[in-house]
């Protein structure tokens, strides 16, 4: 079984400190994927720091040199991978920025290119905003050369290009969902790119269905991608418990677990 963390929304209103407070006791042992926006525009949602709420304009990730410094040093310890979250997180007419906003394979390519030589990382990881992609969004992770901590529909609004494999791999998603009552637990393999599922613990979940969900995806020797957001570590799961709480949970099930692997993403997509 394989074992990964994927935390998204760092961008140039997270100090350092966040980051730490939340994942300095695993540093070391479990490596963090942090998805990262390129230029963020803060708007007015909640999880906004009040200094910049309401802000328009787009803030690159550079203009908080802290941030960049504290990146550039944990990538470089293989503590941090980072993966790109879009390129200003915004919800353009109400839609995740990646199902909604256009010129989006010029912005993939030039975001990616931007955190590469800004943070001297690899990336190859892409975590769309608020878990929504569309045909274009998802032509430009291809065009970037990038895969996919998300599963778009295989069959329905024309999202994807026609291929047999979507048929193949629709199959599989089938076979969990109703065998076992699971998200597919392994990477799907396109032509042009990969894909994989993921857990949210957010606060509409239930500790007991997380659990499970690990039990069926250890049992099964799968991947479980646990996603969550730093700045929302103090928010109640439906079931009571913090997000911070929850994931302490998984990580000591995880290291509990015999021949657990807490691989990079960049592997995952290797195997």
């Amino acid at each position: 079984m394989k074992f990964l963390i994927r935390d998204d929304d760092t961008c140039a209103f997270t100090a350092p400190e966040e980051l730490i407070d939340c994942y300095g006791e695993i540093w070391g042992t479990i490596p963090v994927g942090l998805a990262v926006t390129p230029f963020r525009i803060p708007g007015d949602h909640p999880a906004v720091p009040h200094r910049v709420r309401g802000m328009t304009d787009p803030l690159p990730l550079e203009q908080n040199g802290e941030i960049t410094a504290f990146l550039r040093e944990q990538s470089a310890a293989g503590r941090v991978e980072v993966l790109l979250h879009g390129y200003h997180h915004t919800k353009p007419r109400g839609l995740p920025e990646y199902v909604g906003a256009t010129d989006l394979v010029r912005k993939t390519r030039e975001g990616k290119a931007y955190l590469e030589q800004l943070l001297d990382c690899r990336i190859d990881t892409f975590v769309p905003p608020n878990n929504g992609i569309g045909r274009e969004g998802l032509q430009g992770v291809v065009a970037a050369g990038l895969n996919l901590v998300n599963v778009p529909s295989l069959l329905r609004h024309g999202i994807r290009p026609f291929h047999p494999v979507n048929l193949v791999n629709y199959a599989r998603i089938r076979y969990y969902r109703t065998r076992f009552g699971m998200r597919y637990p392994h990477v799907l393999v396109f032509p042009d790119h990969r894909e994989v599922d993921y857990f949210a613990i957010t606060p509409s979940q239930e500790m007991a269905r997380l659990t499970d969900d690990f039990h069926r995806c250890r049992d099964r020797d799968g991947i479980f991608v646990a996603a969550v957001h730093y700045h929302a570590f103090e928010r109640r799961l439906a079931s009571g418990e913090t997000i911070r709480r929850a994931l302490e949970t998984l990580i000591e099930m995880a290291l509990a677990t015999p021949g657990i692997e807490f691989p990079y993403f960049r592997q995952i997509w290797s195997c």
